[in-house]
Formats: C-alpha cells, structure tokens, sequence
C-alpha cells in the first residue's frame, strides 16, 4: 500500500486540460458577482442585522441557494445554446408568454440600475465632493461607454481585482467585531420571523435574486462555449456535422460577385438530386462564412436563403445524411482559425475580372485545400503554380466577361428559360418548401434580381460550375490522390510569402537602395 502512495506521487503529473479550461468561466463569475455587492444588498443586510440580529441570517442562506441555482441554469443556457436568457424566451416561448415576461424583467433591470447609479452617485459625492445628480450623470455615461464598447474581457480584469479588495476588506471587518459564531450557526440554519421582520425578509431575497444578473450571465458566458477545439461550430450553432463528410468551404465577404449565390444554387441542385435518388458516396458539408454591408440588401436576401437551406436541408432525414449545410453566425477571423484548416474544397468563385486578389485562397491553399474557382485574383497565379491536375477551374474568362458588359449582351432571362436545370434551381427559391421557412418578400427578390438582372453573371458559369464540383467530389473517393494533390498546393504556397511579394515591390515599384 505504501509503494501505492509513492508511485502516485512520484508521477509527473500533466496540467488537466478540463481544469485549464474551467479557469475561463471564473471571468463572467467575478463580473456577475459584483451585481451582488450593491447597494440595496448592503442596505438590506445592514437594515436585518441592525433591527433582529443574527435572526435573520437564514433568509441569507435560502437567497443563496436559489441564487445559485437560478444563475447555474442561466449560465448553462448561454453555454449549450449560444443564446441569452431574452433570446432564449423569445425563441422557446409562444409571444403572448414571452413578451410580458421580457417587459416585466425590464423594468426590474431598470429599478434595480437605479439603486446603482444612486449608489454609485453618493460614493462619488463622498469622494470627492461631486453633486449627486451630475454624479449619477457621470455614472450612467461610464456605464453607456462600458456597454457600447462591449469590452467584457477588459471589465473581467479591473472587476476581478475589486472584487478582491472588498473581500480582503470584509474579511478584515469580520476581524475587528465580535461574531457570536454558536449563535450565527444556529441562525444561519434554523428558519426565524421575527414580529414585523417580513419586509425586511423580502428585500433580502429582491437584493440577492436579481433578474439583470441572470440576463447577464446569461448574455456574457455565450463565448465560453465548453470544448471548443474540435467542435466549436456544432456547439455554436447547435448543429450535428459529419466529420467524415467533404468540407465545401467559401468564407468570405458577401457580395454578389463573389457569387455565394451560385455556391447556394448548386446546393438546391444537389438537394434536388438527392430527394430523386441520386445519392453522393460521402455526405457533403458546404460551410458559409460572411457579412454583409447594413445597406447592401440583395446580399442580406443571400444570406436569408442561405439560412433558409440549412433550415430546409439539415431538417431533411432523407437528405441530411448525405447533405448538410451551416451558415457560421458572426464569422470572424477566430471561426476562420477553426475552418481554414478544416477545409477540403476551398470555394473562390468570384466571376472573372472582379477580384483584385483575394488572400483566403493562398490561406487555404497552405492548409492543404484544393481551389475550386474561376480564372480570377490570386487562382491564376495559384492555377500556374499546381498545374491543372491539381485545381479545379471553371467558368468564362476574364475577356469574355469583360466583352459581355462591353457590348451589354448578357440576358439572365435566356439563361433562364433555356436551361433546365437553372431554372429549377431559381425556382425553388420561391417554392412553398423555402417559403413556409423565409421571408417571401426576402426570397420574391432574390428570385427577380437573378432572372431580371444578374449583374455578376451567375447563370454562364453554372453548367459547368455544377460539372467541376461533380469531378472535385469523385476526385475526393481516391484519398491517396487526393492527399498528393494536397501536398503540392501546399508546397507551392511558399510562393505567395511576405519575403517575395516585398521583393518584387522593391524591385519593381520602391526600388530603394539596400
């Protein structure tokens, strides 16, 4: 038994990795804590042991454990769906049930900021001298900039160490009075009303349970989502992703001539596919990542059918074995660290002579995924250096897309009422399956800005977008193939370094003397 102990603490033991990660939720704790320490909460504290003594001790045990778990369940709310505790009853609750709940947690908050901003108001007036009304003025805009920068992780830092202080200092307290502690015990556990204590009871429970904090909490724990490493999109978006599935990638600003709308009328297409039978040999998962300017609606409508297919698709038991689809909410650089690497297919499919260069390519392109893409920015100098074998290029050249708009012979209409297979893809954007998800005047509009105008020329490169995807997907059931093709976009991606480009604007643009 002896070598037991010693063998076990002989051992280099490793850093938990479970244990690293749970000092990130300490953060949105500290911050919520502070919610405790206010005014009310010492007034009402204050106001109990003044009147009654230790007698009132036990309301202070019961508020804590109804605290504790009402703030355990919100916190847990924020990590497992993404969504705040607003957003939460807005989408899980019927409106007549959710609206009056929200108003009425309103106006808690309110009152509640009130005390605060009083509080914070007077200490300012003690401090300093500072009038009470131009203290609350000084405390309200400080709170207002605090919340417009949404700077949660800056507020941790300073919050932490106060929190600190005010325990060091009421540790500190406890050591210069004398605690009848015998006394305190019993008090702490044994329920006791005192004649004409009950208003004081209730606003030690209204100080200690406070509806903003839960709203809080709940709002500030979303971004520390549990394990975020390997399934971070899935717990974000609460989605379910086959891992083994071909990653279809396009990340990216959304414009129209970036083209996310034919990446999306190639799903429909695939979906359609799938519904009659044609079934791909490994599942598909076609990922989008974008934002788009507040004004540009026509990208917004992208979007909102883009939303409405993952709805659609992924609620498919017929079709999402084989297809799924997932629009990243609030793509960023950090989603972009997870997906780059990720990638399979890389989707650069802007139409030719639009892209000045593009740098998601050549990210992708290190990482190993192979450019699916026309002959525009960075993909011609990315199709030099692999070679055919080891790109997949589609679509009309720079000089025909160039002649179209010189000569304005490009009709989206023909395109349209000619080719069969567009045509049931751009209808079904305003089919009853996607209009039972979506907005119908969101939907009605896309379908006529593709048919009516088009200005980015969608329809020319579709045929033969769907048939070069079609070869990528086969290409992809040779694994070894496919990893040597890989490979060399990875090797030739030394190409596009820093080093070089300097160089050559040196050479050709600075020329500055060593």
């Amino acid at each position: 038994m002896l070598n037991v102990f010693k063998n076990k603490f002989s051992q280099i033991h490793k850093q938990s990795k479970e244990a690293k990660e749970l000092l990130r939720f300490i953060g949105p704790g500290i911050l919520v804590t502070v919610g405790f320490i206010d005014p009310g909460n010492w007034a009402a504290n204050l106001a109990a042991g003044a009147d009654y003594g230790y007698a009132l001790l036990w309301v202070v045990t019961l508020s804590t454990l109804m605290l504790i778990l009402l703030q355990h369940n919100v916190a847990h709310l924020g990590i497992v769906t993404g969504e705040c505790l607003s957003e939460a009853a807005t989408r899980f609750l019927p409106k007549r049930i959710s609206r009056p709940i929200l108003v009425t947690a309103i106006m808690a908050a309110q009152a509640t900021a009130l005390a605060e901003i009083l509080g914070a108001a007077i200490a300012l007036n003690m401090l300093f001298g500072i009038p009470i009304m131009a203290g609350a003025v000084i405390t309200a805009i400080v709170c207002t900039l605090m919340l417009w920068t949404n700077s949660y992780s800056r507020l941790e830092t300073w919050i932490a160490g106060f929190v600190s202080v005010i325990a060091m200092s009421y540790l500190f307290e406890i050591s210069m009075v004398h605690v009848d502690w015998p006394q305190a015990v019993v008090s702490w556990t044994v329920p006791n009303i005192p004649a004409g204590s009950m208003l004081v009871v209730m606003s030690i429970l209204g100080a200690v349970i406070m509806p903003h904090n839960l709203f809080l909490h709940s709002e500030i724990i979303q971004s520390r989502h549990w394990n975020l490493e390997d399934k971070a999109l899935m717990e974000k978006q609460n989605v379910t992703i086959n891992e083994n599935s071909i990653f279809d990638i396009q990340i990216k600003r959304l414009h129209e001539y970036k083209r996310q709308q034919l990446n999306a009328l190639y799903v429909i297409h695939k979906y359609l596919e799938i519904k009659a039978g044609k079934k791909p040999s490994t599942p598909i998962t076609v990922i989008f990542g974008a934002k788009a300017a507040p004004a540009y609606i026509i990208a917004q409508d992208i979007i909102h059918l883009i939303l409405c297919l993952q709805q659609l698709i992924n609620n498919d038991p017929e079709v999402s074995p084989y297809l799924n689809v997932v629009m990243v909410e609030n793509y960023n650089v950090t989603w972009a660290e997870k997906l780059i690497p990720a990638c399979d297919i890389s989707e650069q499919i802007s139409l030719a002579s639009k892209e000045a260069s593009g740098t998601g390519n050549m990210k992708f392109m290190l990482n190993g995924a192979l450019t699916l893409g026309t002959e525009d920015g960075a993909n011609v100098e990315i199709h030099e250096l692999v070679g055919d074998d080891n790109i997949y290029i589609f679509g009309d050249s720079s000089d025909t897309v160039v002649e179209r708009y010189a000569q304005g012979s490009y009709h989206a209409a023909k395109y349209y009422n000619e080719n069969a297979a567009i045509k049931e893809a751009v209808d079904f954007i305003t089919g009853e399956e996607l209009k039972a998800i979506g907005d119908k005047d969101r939907l009605e509009r896309l379908f006529n800005e593709l048919v009516s105008k088009d200005w980015f020329m969608t329809f020319p490169d579709f045929d033969e977008y769907v048939k070069t995807r079609e070869q990528a997907y086969a290409d992809y059931e040779n694994r070894e193939e496919w990893v040597q093709k890989m490979l060399v976009n990875i090797a030739k991606a030394g190409y596009f370094s820093s080093d070089r480009t300097i160089e050559e604007y040196n050479r050709d643009i600075w020329k500055l003397e060593d």
